[in-house]
């Protein structure tokens, strides 16, 4: 079973959509690479799964447990973390 699961996640900014149905198992010592050239939504999708960008489609489950909708505090106490490029806190 996946650790991190998303299935069909679809994000957007306002009504402009950014990410197109992401489905992605990622299992247990697995590393996962999101490619794509700058905007295409790397971000955004990981900001999705911390919480800190809303989907408006598909399911993003940890450890078989929804945790869209969680607040980012609650996510990071899952022990899931978001570490940006810049490093800027």
């Amino acid at each position: 079973m996946p650790i991190l699961r998303l299935e069909n996640v679809k994000v957007r900014y306002s009504s402009a959509p950014v990410v197109h149905g992401v489905s992605i198992d990622a299992f247990r010592g697995e590393t996962i690479a999101v490619v794509g050239s700058n905007g295409a939504g790397k971000s955004t999708l990981l900001k999705a799964i911390m919480g800190a960008q809303r989907a408006f489609e598909g399911k993003i489950l940890f450890e078989r447990t929804e945790i869209q909708g969680l607040r980012t505090e609650q996510i990071v106490r899952l022990g899931i973390v978001y570490v940006p490029e810049d490093r800027k806190l």
